[in-house]
């Protein structure tokens, strides 16, 4: 993509997770193609902005603290897996979920697919055509909407991005006991099979964007539900989705 793309908890934790609080910057990418995950479709970091408050986590297992302020009660579990999470006229699959997961870990997951399906949505549309940035206020907080929109005003008009995009969910991680309340989601997303297309409809892949890229992104609840608040890169073409 040519951008890039956040509760409430019980006393839960299982084992493989590494908990330590921690401040994560939003971290995007400039150029063409796609970072794999959401806010910027190449491979550079080139943009952050810090958001206090949240906590980093291993890539497995799952961990929780007390809820307060969530509307998960609505959410079953159950029905939030692969299948009801990908899109297939977009293109997008998710490949897996974490097991065992809660109310509230299932709603962070579903805002987190929802953010980033927004943003490859940006990518796979030629520039200034769709809808834009229009309902980004429903996926993200302003800080990330920001960059995001700054990357898509950047582009050519008629630029796209072209093929499927797999992402598997490898962790989710809420924290009720910081302030603000934060959740973690650690994701692998794989763009590989993805072609870049100028505004005159020339292929200008680049070779040096990577297949895969793990992320890990930040949320927070808002009244409505939860918003990414940033996305950090931990690794290119060492994870599977």
């Amino acid at each position: 993509m040519t951008g890039v793309r956040v509760a409430a908890r019980r006393g839960r934790c299982v084992a493989g997770v590494v908990a330590v609080l921690a401040a994560v910057s939003v971290v995007a990418c400039s150029g063409s193609g796609g970072s794999g995950a959401s806010a910027t479709p190449s491979g550079g970091a080139s943009a952050s902005a810090t958001a206090s408050g949240s906590a980093a986590a291993s890539a497995s297992g799952t961990a929780s603290a007390p809820a307060s302020a969530s509307a998960a009660e609505s959410v079953d579990p159950a029905q939030v897996t692969a299948e009801s999470l990908s899109d297939e006229e977009l293109g997008y699959t998710v490949t897996s979920v974490p097991e065992g997961m809660d109310a509230v870990q299932a709603e962070v997951v579903q805002a987190y697919v929802a953010y980033d399906q927004f943003t490859w949505r940006l990518w796979l549309t030629p520039a200034g055509t769709g809808t834009g940035m229009e309902g980004a206020d429903e996926v993200m907080t302003d800080t990330i909407r920001e960059y995001i929109a700054g990357q898509y005003a950047g582009r050519q008009p008629g630029q796209y991005l072209e093929g499927p995009v797999r992402t598997s969910i490898e962790n989710v991680v809420v924290y009720g006991e910081v302030v603000p309340e934060a959740a973690e989601v650690i994701v692998c997303s794989d763009r590989g099979d993805m072609k870049d297309y100028d505004g005159s409809g020339q292929d200008v892949t680049s070779p040096e964007i990577p297949g895969s890229t793990e992320v890990i992104l930040s949320l927070q609840p808002e009244i409505d539900g939860w918003r990414v608040s940033s996305e950090r890169e931990l690794s290119r073409n060492e994870c599977l989705a």
